[in-house]
């Protein structure tokens, strides 16, 4: 099964030195891994952590699998199509294309001498962009669940720093959403039943926000951009445009503003939450690390104060990945531009913070009151906003196949 995908906003497919100087096919997997882990969890299955930070990994034990134990009771749907120890991958993925580098940037929030902005990039690579020719090999109805997460993950991010903006990309062609759904449920059902952790992106936990700006914005953002643009000299935003791929797609590194913004709705009480939902690292004691059992900040003297006791290193994260996500604005066909704000909020949350209040905050923020307009020097009426979730209250979406569907603008009657 053959797919062509062009980039909107660059690719990050990070190497063991941090740079992203060509693609990595690993990083590209990984990212499909995590959709379709989200995807299972929300059609009811059970799906262990990938990357390990919450449940235990899967692991097919070599002793059971010799004695005729089916790999359906050993390990979860993902592991079975995505592989695991002792288990290999049903399919094969081959990518090819031309890709650029682009140059690395510094985006500043302010003109705050202290502030010393947001690295988009390291070394001498900002990323890549370009079109990629993309194979699939498998049984059919593999093919068929890839091409669907395939296509989701270019909608909404693929590959590594998509909450720094990285990996919007467009998928030229089309996947069928109710059938492969079904062929979905039919695999989970072959699957022994296994409680999914709390904390583990769920897509019926996700919010998905899709922003179109109908007017040319290319006066509006040099002004939101003055003096907020460097690398290794102070660059103008003529300057990081004319350093893009001649045949590249069109875009302004606007993600870390819109993510100080959302991050700024949050700073209130100890900041657990703001740093549960938009991640975090432990660098000299700042911020502190997070009690694993109540999700609170742990006192100077390593104790959680709803525990009330010294905490050990494996009782706490010391690093947290972000839950929210931002997308770069870019030029869709020469008039339009969009970006895209997306995320999940857990069931679970520090100091035990009411879920519904906070998506509803998020929703009067983007949606209502529009408050990106101002940090992107956006024209308000030019702009239109689109909610996704599964919600009756602010979506109007009651199920995961509605969901999947109306956020890869699938028309279910077709």
């Amino acid at each position: 099964m053959d797919f062509r995908i062009r980039t909107l906003t660059p690719l990050w497919t990070g190497d063991v030195r941090g740079e992203s100087s060509k693609l990595r096919e690993t990083s590209i997997i990984g990212s499909l891994r995590w959709w379709f882990e989200v995807i299972i969890r929300g059609l009811g299955g059970g799906a262990c952590d990938s990357v390990s930070e919450v449940v235990r990994k899967c692991e097919l034990k070599g002793e059971e699998y010799k004695r005729g134990v089916k790999p359906e009771k050993l390990i979860c749907p993902v592991c079975y199509i995505f592989g695991t120890t002792g288990w290999s991958r049903r399919f094969k993925l081959e990518i090819n294309g031309k890709l650029s580098s682009l140059r690395p940037v510094i985006v500043k929030a302010d003109m705050r001498k202290n502030h010393k902005g947001w690295f988009l990039g390291t070394g001498k690579s900002g990323g890549l962009m370009g079109t990629l020719e993309v194979r699939i090999y498998g049984k059919p109805w593999v093919c068929n669940i890839l091409a669907l997460v395939l296509s989701i993950s270019c909608s909404w991010g693929i590959g590594s720093k998509t909450q720094d903006g990285f990996g919007i990309c467009k998928l030229e062609e089309k996947c069928v959403v109710d059938e492969t759904i079904n062929k979905i449920k039919d695999l989970i059902g072959r699957f022994k039943r296994s409680q999914n952790g709390k904390l583990l992106p769920n897509i019926k936990d996700c919010f998905f926000v899709k922003i179109t700006v109908k007017d040319d914005i290319n006066d509006n953002i040099k002004e939101a951009f003055d003096g907020k643009l460097k690398n290794d000299s102070q660059m103008s935003v003529e300057e990081f445009l004319q350093s893009m791929p001649k045949y590249g797609n069109k875009f302004y590194p606007t993600a870390p503003l819109i993510r100080y913004w959302l991050r700024s709705l949050f700073r209130n009480g100890d900041n657990s939450l703001r740093h549960f939902l938009f991640g975090f690292v432990s660098i000299k004691g700042d911020p502190t690390p997070i009690c694993k059992v109540h999700l609170t900040h742990v006192n100077k003297k390593g104790g959680c104060p709803k525990c009330g006791r010294a905490l050990r290193n494996e009782e706490v994260y010391k690093r947290m990945g972000s839950k929210i996500f931002v997308s770069h604005i870019y030029n869709v066909d020469g008039s339009k531009w969009e970006f895209k704000i997306w995320g999940y909020v857990p069931k679970v949350l520090p100091n035990n913070e009411d879920r519904e209040k906070i998506l509803q905050k998020l929703f009067s923020e983007i949606k209502e009151n529009k408050g990106f307009v101002n940090v992107l020097n956006l024209d308000r009426n030019s702009t239109d906003v689109k909610w996704y979730e599964v919600s009756d209250r602010r979506a109007n979406i009651s199920s995961v196949e509605e969901l999947i569907s109306a956020i890869l603008e699938v028309d279910r009657n077709e």
